[in-house]
């Protein structure tokens, strides 16, 4: 869910990320993004040294989104104060496109034997963890609780749906999500 390309170098990460999408990281070349983008290859090497520099700036473009997106959600929650609206709009957001999900794991399994990918896959995760503990200090009231820790499951929880459903399409992600709600609402 990159926004709309405003110069050359956001046209060659929006095209970047539809093709990592699309046919994976092994898969997405260069030359490829090049086509894509409909731009000289030279074009793409001189904002981008690397496919791995590439990478990563799909990734904080990617993440920049994602914390709008939780800046949105924080935001309703703090004009609306009714839980279940907050979930909901959460869901919706979170589930739009779930091959942006495709897109994250594959970052995850390749950040795995990369450490330059993984500190940048590290601070996405601790970033969105740190937006879900503020929205919940936001909606949980009761005393004692651990915002942090949840928020930490809320996002493995959510990964988990995610992936769930992108290897099943048969998996019931409403219901799951409606399950999550009502574990969350526990500690309300």
């Amino acid at each position: 869910m990159i926004t709309e390309p405003l110069n050359n170098r956001d046209l060659i990460i929006a095209k970047t990320h539809d093709l990592l999408i699309e046919c994976g990281i092994k898969n997405t070349s260069m030359k490829r993004v090049a086509q894509a983008a409909g731009v000289a290859p030279g074009l793409i090497h001189y904002y981008f040294k690397s496919k791995e520099e590439l990478i990563l700036a799909v990734l904080e473009e990617a993440k920049g989104q994602c914390l709008q997106d939780w800046d949105e959600i924080l935001q309703q929650a703090k004009d609306n104060r009714q839980i279940e609206h907050v979930l909901k709009l959460g869901k919706k957001r979170l589930f739009a496109d779930l091959e942006v999900y495709r897109l994250r794991f594959e970052l995850y399994s390749n950040g795995l034997n990369n450490s330059n990918l993984k500190s940048h896959v590290n601070a996405l995760l601790q970033e969105e963890q740190r937006k879900i503990a503020e929205l919940s200090t936001h909606l949980v009231r009761k005393e004692g609780v651990n915002h942090e820790a949840i928020a930490a499951t809320l996002t493995a929880a959510f990964d988990g749906l995610a992936l769930r459903k992108l290897t099943d399409e048969s998996f019931d992600l409403d219901a799951a999500f409606e399950t999550l709600s009502e574990m969350y609402l526990s500690f309300t």
